[in-house]
């Protein structure tokens, strides 16, 4: 009997948390700028979230603590994710993208390419020949070092 009230409180109290903390920073949003609405929403999440941490180590509840946990991280990443969101806006693809970057030849030893890895932050390297694309060596991710 106990749990179905634990459930209930939770159910009513996390709902709203979750889904209406982060709808606030929506609708404060309106009335001035979204990041700082969205700071203010994940602020009420994470401090729910902190109160039903301490009210489930007090009676002692661990699903209470956990559902403490998911909400405060959703709400910190919520948070988070608004301040990318703000700070990347308005930048240009053109800004961002890699506009100098090294190829190689198929005859090319592949100490030319860990040299190149090493001494930049390009991963990945076409392979030309003749003008042309013929290959692409994606080093990002494969144990042989893109060969096959």
């Amino acid at each position: 009997m106990r749990w179905r009230w634990i459930a209930a409180c939770v159910g009513v109290l996390v709902g709203p948390a979750v889904a209406g903390a982060w709808g606030d920073g929506a609708l404060l949003a309106f009335g001035g700028d979204y990041l700082q609405a969205t700071r203010v929403a994940a602020g009420i999440g994470q401090g729910i979230a902190l109160l039903f941490g301490l009210v489930g180590l007090l009676l002692p509840s661990p699903l209470l603590i956990f559902v403490a946990l998911f909400v405060w991280i959703g709400a910190a990443q919520e948070g988070g994710a608004a301040a990318v969101r703000a700070a990347l806006g308005g930048v240009p693809v053109g800004r961002a993208m890699v506009r100098q970057f090294r190829s190689v030849a198929p005859e090319d030893p592949l100490s030319v390419v860990v040299a190149a890895m090493l001494g930049g932050f390009q991963q990945d390297f076409p392979v030309v020949e003749g003008g042309r694309v013929v290959g692409m060596l994606d080093t990002g991710g494969s144990d042989t070092a893109g060969c096959s």
